[in-house]
């Protein structure tokens, strides 16, 4: 059986913000579909406090596309945090039932 996915769209504010399933969310892929410059995503596992997952370069993703994992469960809450409001980041998620 099939595994499916969701996408979340995350732009317009550089505040911590939760994305996916509160519990049992599992991380798949990110992209940056439009891109402001050398500006930073942080991505973290449980909540805006929680364990940095990634941080890197908007600016580097936005040129390379698209970095996947092979299905990474999280602990919590998968939170991101930009730079810069004018960056979008497109995560994809499923959740373990």
């Amino acid at each position: 059986m099939a595994e499916l996915t969701k996408l979340f769209y995350h732009t317009g504010t550089t505040d911590p913000t939760d994305v996916g399933p509160a519990m049992g969310g599992v991380l798949h892929s990110l992209i940056v579909p439009t891109s402001n410059g050398a500006n930073f995503i942080t991505l973290r596992d449980g909540g805006a406090e929680g364990a940095i997952i990634f941080k890197g370069d908007e600016n580097l993703l936005f040129q390379r596309g698209q970095l996947k994992w092979q299905g990474v469960k999280l602990n919590g809450q998968l939170n991101i945090e930009v730079a810069n409001v004018a960056v979008a980041v497109v995560v994809e998620m499923s959740e373990i039932l």
